[in-house]
């Protein structure tokens, strides 16, 4: 299963940040995420939640990328719920006053 959301800084070119849930052979669930980066650069980075995304943890892994990055996989069993994000910080601050699909984009809760 893969989520998308897309963020269009300055109005240019869109970015799109993913996250991957997949199964593995141990019989549990895991997440990967990747970002694509046409007008940066952007924080990239995941959130982490315990309760299903009422509350979370944020910069988990936090890179800066100018063309495209992927994050590393995470254990997304158990209670643990993960989105990736990405952020365009030169726009101003995006975790403030979110400009959602204009200078930050998170995916929905795996």
């Amino acid at each position: 299963m893969t989520n998308t959301a897309t963020w269009r800084p300055g109005g240019q070119y869109t970015n799109t940040v993913q996250i991957h849930r997949y199964k593995k052979s141990d019989g549990h669930n895991y997440v990967d995420s990747w970002a694509v980066v046409l007008h940066g650069p952007a924080a990239y980075y995941y959130d982490r939640s315990y309760d299903g995304g009422r509350t979370w943890d944020s910069f988990i892994n936090r890179v800066y990328t100018q063309n495209g990055s992927s994050l590393p996989e995470k254990y997304d069993d158990g209670g643990v719920w993960y989105r990736a994000c990405a952020a365009s910080e030169w726009l101003g601050n995006p975790y403030g006053n979110p400009q959602w699909g204009y200078n930050i984009a998170c995916t929905p809760w795996y």
